[in-house]
């Protein structure tokens, strides 16, 4: 079987320093997938990156193309064309140069199955290419729920499958468009649980200490709720003199157009205040000097970071008020941390309450902060959710687990 990933017409990829969500789920499923299968994975060339990088049966093939064209700019000017159902970017224009390339190095170069992330509008584009080709589309946000629903279901009738990183977006899909409930499935992501583990007893004893260590693991932007989680924390370092605060990831707020302005939740269409200015810097102000003062903003950090931050946390927290699936939770589990979290799109998916973690309403910083001292107050239970967790993400959510559902769907669609 010959397999091609399309990813993000912005990320670049690596194989030997991987980086970014999706060109890590990429490389993790296709290294898993049998060695007798030619894959192939698109991805944006870097200044100082070749064309191709072959590993095994892997190659990636690196597309000539700028993070955010000029065409660009003056395309979004066209309001009679765009708005928020019908925004430039779910349009076939949108890197058109790259994904052009895309298919034309799809025709020189034929596959049984085209696996594209999110851009659901390609797909037409790729069928052109290669006619006999099935197309996956993997959705790891909710356009498909949100667009146009006739801009949607054009794209659909291109595609074979659609995966979905939850069965929330399945659901939310399917609830948008009927017709198309036999081509959607849910394929969680996943955790490399050798890498993402607990800490050795001895260190494990070593480190345990009454911190009350709270981390946050995220891009700080509005919907991820991290003012949530601030105002939260106000509360919490009143109770809890010894309390600290740590936010891993970098600052950025994702596009307003990508998810508040698609939103009909209320809650969601608010964080259009945080978009007037600097969202990073008004986290730095939100809570009293007393809290700020403990309040630890750690920047981005590699992967191979992370598995120190997790094991050192007392507990993991997400309050995002939007979110597909929630990474942080099952690289925290499969550390062994207990997590809170809002309940919020497919992260009920991931944790068992009162089993692995607690579940709150979303955007309700007294509740938010209620559940962390709760388990910040009780070192049997955060040990015993620890430890459920980590049972659960190797029941449910290793790569192994998730390259098997991709490779078994696969298989489905070429069947004869």
């Amino acid at each position: 079987m010959k397999v091609a990933f399309i990813n993000h017409p912005w990320d670049m990829m690596d194989l030997s320093a991987l980086s970014g969500s999706l060109p890590i789920w990429t490389y993790e499923v296709a290294s898993r997938l049998p060695t007798s299968h030619d894959i192939a994975i698109y991805a944006r060339r870097g200044s100082k990156q070749a064309a191709t990088q072959s590993d095994g049966n892997l190659t990636v093939r690196r597309i000539e193309t700028e993070v955010d064209p000029f065409e660009h700019k003056l395309l979004r000017r066209l309001p009679v064309v765009w708005s928020a159902r019908k925004p430039f970017f779910a349009s076939r224009l949108y890197y058109r140069s790259y994904i052009a390339q895309v298919a034309a190095s799809l025709k020189a170069h034929p596959v049984d199955i085209v696996h594209i992330h999110n851009f659901a509008q390609y797909a037409s584009i790729i069928r052109r290419a290669v006619p006999k080709a099935k197309i996956c589309v993997h959705m790891h946000c909710e356009w498909l729920s949100q667009l146009d629903e006739g801009l949607v279901a054009r794209c659909l009738a291109a595609v074979d499958a659609v995966f979905a990183c939850s069965q929330y977006l399945v659901d939310r899909i399917i609830q948008k468009h009927p017709s198309a409930g036999n081509k959607c499935f849910c394929v969680h992501n996943g955790v490399n649980a050798e890498a993402f583990s607990p800490s050795p007893p001895a260190e494990a004893v070593a480190s345990q200490s009454d911190s009350g260590r709270i981390l946050f693991v995220g891009r700080l932007s509005p919907e991820k709720g991290v003012h949530v989680l601030v105002e939260a924390f106000e509360e919490i370092a009143r109770r809890m003199p010894n309390a600290v605060l740590e936010l891993v990831g970098p600052d950025g707020s994702a596009p307003k157009e990508f998810i508040v302005g698609l939103s009909d939740d209320e809650r969601i269409k608010a964080l259009s205040r945080f978009y007037d200015g600097d969202y990073a810097s008004r986290l730095r102000t939100g809570c009293n000097a007393e809290a700020a003062r403990r309040v630890q903003f750690i920047g981005g950090l590699p992967q191979s970071e992370l598995v120190a931050r997790y094991r050192s946390a007392d507990v993991l927290v997400n309050p995002s008020l939007s979110e597909a699936f929630g990474m942080s939770l099952v690289e925290a589990m499969a550390c062994g941390t207990c997590v809170v979290a809002a309940k919020t799109g497919g992260m009920t998916e991931i944790v068992e309450p009162e089993v692995t973690g607690l579940l709150v309403e979303a955007d309700k910083a007294t509740d938010l902060a209620d559940a962390i001292c709760r388990v910040l107050g009780d070192s049997t239970k955060r040990k015993d959710m620890g430890k459920a967790g980590r049972e659960r993400v190797l029941k449910c959510f290793t790569w192994d687990t998730i390259a098997d559902t991709v490779g078994n769907r696969y298989d489905e669609l070429i069947r004869p």
